[in-house]
């Protein structure tokens, strides 16, 4: 039986954790959380997710400063990361596509877009 893939879910908006870990459950994966940047730095270098969703705008560290953390780390720079934003805005999208990130969706998600970029992103990895 394969591993049960894990999901990093980072966000300051609890509500979007808990829809986020209630969809991507009954999907099938494993769900980790962290609510603000720092700590979703840790538990990515800590847990090495498959995957890490992670929003934009966050107080603290952004999500603009967790993505170029991660994609400067050795340990973290191949985890695919999906972006979450309200904000739709080209000039952004295009910064975290030049930083690597595999996709930018808007807040909230469609779920079967999110599962269909979800899995199409671990598949590249």
């Amino acid at each position: 039986m394969p591993k049960k893939q894990n999901i990093l879910v980072v966000d300051d908006d609890v509500e979007i954790v808990e829809y986020m870990e209630t969809l991507l459950t009954m999907k099938g994966y494993d769900v980790l959380k962290a609510y603000n940047g720092h700590d979703g730095l840790e538990k990515a270098k800590n847990e090495k997710p498959d995957l890490i969703l992670l929003d934009f705008l966050m107080p603290g560290i952004s999500g603009m400063e967790v993505c170029r953390l991660l994609k400067a780390d050795p340990l973290t720079k191949n985890i695919p990361i999906i972006l979450l934003s309200s904000v739709e805005s080209l000039d952004i999208v295009k910064s975290f596509l030049q930083m690597g990130v595999a996709e930018c969706i808007k807040k909230p998600p469609d779920p079967k877009i999110l599962i269909d970029k979800i899995e199409m992103a671990i598949e590249m990895r």
